[in-house]
């Protein structure tokens, strides 16, 4: 015995000193950010933050009015993204195209286009994706299944790039794009697509300088429709989305002085009878950058949470996310993309060392249970005269009766609700996610705080009267496994053992209730405490009176032995 105790002394040790080792590794500071590539993509409910270093590829995601998560990673680096209704598209370098979503932790694998070719420009919602590719590329994306058309029934004729779609499972050529667009060869600025209205619209710079046309897409004919071009000074890339419910086309370009400019156009009318665009140039309030940052080039442009996302990049090489408003100050505030790449790592590593504490708390708990206090699970205790055991519904009654009480006040001091907060607390302990994400800090600090007052108004009613309120209601009580009333320290321990007992990582331990012999939760097997209810004492019986009919007379012999007896 006294081997094998010593045996699990050595393992425990071992284990503790390896997680002392991983905490230290995992709290130093992460590493610089320096010589990063960024990009984005967003619609008005997500925005994907895209940022590429040394050989690592990080891809972020945030909803309207919350905080980037801990990031997805990739060895490959980014070609071509576009979001796609709650999920983003990725076209990898290499011709690979994965789907990732918030809630999955893995991408989804999909087609890859013929050639593994990365296309001109991607868009989507939630049923199809359309891309523009080379002509000769769609040609062979055409569906092989008996019955249907196959790739020579397509002809592009002489434009040099043609729209397919992709429904989940295939990539189809839809239709070959107007000839009057160049092919993009020798730096050209190449065409756009966007889903504006619920129509796909097509933007593309014209031959002619300066210009940039518009189309419409009639789906059920395949036709592309002109639109009034428009007229733009001469630009270095542009972006169009649609924020505010309005579509807008961002346009990047050098002004007067040399410095970098962007001016936002939005769709404000339709055309007039005159041909004349509809586009009208609208100023935008942007987010503060940081005191001396200085805007050299924009990187990207979106439209997020009734907002213009703005990706540019300042003098010193850092990514900053702007957001600009057209009327009004914007809601957001601007964020740099190694701050990003910084905290959600610091959030990371933070996760990484509540489980590797869990790990060494859930091993603590452990040996104790079975090397200390093992027979505590299987042994019968004594119990004082005229009690018993308290019952499993006494036990869950009273103490839904102390503490939905604290935590239905906490919550509304908080602004959570119980029913939210346990879900949420519920996923995060039994089910964590492996990116590292955590509840939200309102719900963390809504539990501890429970938790906190939960284990003192215990701890202080357990002293005064060795039930809390609950228990009074329910008519049960503590006592030692000797039987004779519990000490305080007995009473400090039991309740300290609540703070563990409530961390949604050790809620299993609840089933120790079930399984132990004396029906004692974790705190009351190394407190050395049971609960026990009051038997009722067994009414006393009046002696039976003589039948009729019966010889009610007593003998002698009979008086004598009654008085004996007395």
């Amino acid at each position: 015995m006294k081997q094998r105790r010593a045996t699990l002394l050595k393992i425990f040790c071992t284990a503790v000193l390896w997680c002392a080792a991983a905490v230290g590794a995992f709290g130093q500071p992460p590493a610089g950010v320096g010589g990063q590539r960024a990009s984005i993509a967003a619609n008005e409910r997500h925005l994907w933050l895209v940022v590429e270093q040394r050989s690592v590829t990080r891809i972020f995601h945030r909803e309207a009015g919350g905080q980037f998560d801990a990031g997805k990673k990739s060895s490959s680096r980014v070609a071509a993204q576009a979001a796609v209704g709650d999920g983003l598209l990725v076209f990898f370098e290499d011709g690979a195209v994965y789907r990732y979503t918030p809630e999955k932790v893995r991408p989804t694998v999909e087609t890859v286009l013929p050639g593994r070719t990365i296309p001109a420009s991607v868009t989507g919602d939630d049923r199809f994706v359309y891309a523009v590719v080379p002509s000769a590329v769609a040609r062979e994306a055409s569906p092989r299944v008996e019955n249907e058309k196959s790739s020579a029934d397509f002809d592009p004729g002489e434009a040099a790039w043609s729209l397919v779609v992709y429904d989940g499972r295939r990539w189809t050529p839809a239709a070959a794009l107007p000839e009057s667009i160049p092919s993009g060869d020798g730096g050209k600025l190449g065409p756009q697509l966007c889903l504006m209205r619920g129509e796909l619209q097509l933007f593309a710079p014209s031959p002619a300088a300066n210009v940039l046309q518009y189309f419409s897409y009639d789906a059920d004919n395949r036709l592309w429709t002109a639109q009034a071009t428009v007229s733009l000074p001469p630009m270095l890339d542009y972006w169009v989305f649609t924020f505010g419910r309005v579509p807008t086309l961002a346009a990047a370009r050098r002004g007067a002085d040399g410095a970098a400019r962007l001016d936002a156009y939005r769709l404000l009318s339709d055309a007039d009878s005159s041909g004349a665009s509809g586009w009208r140039l609208t100023p935008i309030e942007y987010s503060a950058l940081p005191e001396g940052a200085e805007i050299v080039r924009h990187l990207g442009a979106a439209g997020f949470n009734q907002h213009l996302c703005l990706l540019a990049r300042d003098r010193g090489g850092i990514d900053y996310l702007q957001f600009g408003r057209a009327s009004g100050k914007p809601a957001e505030i601007t964020q740099s993309a190694p701050a990003i790449v910084t905290e959600t790592g610091m959030a990371l590593r933070g996760q990484k060392m509540v489980q590797i504490a869990t790990f060494m708390i859930l091993l603590i708990v452990l040996t104790g249970l079975f090397v200390f206090r093992r027979g505590s699970m299987v042994r019968t205790v004594e119990l004082p005269p005229g009690s018993a055991l308290a019952l499993m519904t006494q036990r869950a009654l009273a103490w839904g009766m102390d503490f939905l009480p604290i935590a239905v006040v906490a919550g509304k001091v908080g602004h959570v609700s119980l029913y939210d907060g346990l879900g949420t607390l519920l996923r995060w302990g039994v089910s964590p996610e492996p990116d590292g994400s955590a509840p939200a800090a309102a719900f963390l600090i809504w539990w501890a705080s429970t938790t906190a007052l939960y284990a003192t108004y215990c701890l202080i009613l357990e002293i005064t009267a060795r039930r809390t309120i609950g228990k009074m209601i329910m008519r049960i009580y503590i006592v030692s496994e000797n039987g004779v009333s519990p000490s305080f320290g007995q009473l400090l321990t039991r309740n300290v053992l609540r703070l563990i007992e409530c961390m949604p990582q050790f809620w299993v331990f609840a089933v120790l209730v079930l399984l132990s012999r004396n029906r004692q939760r974790l705190g009351d097997i190394f407190a050395r405490t049971v609960v026990v209810r009051a038997l009722r004492p067994p009414a006393a019986t009046a002696a039976p009176r003589a039948a009729p009919g019966d010889d009610e007379s007593v003998t002698a012999e009979d008086e004598h032995d009654e008085t004996s007896s007395e």
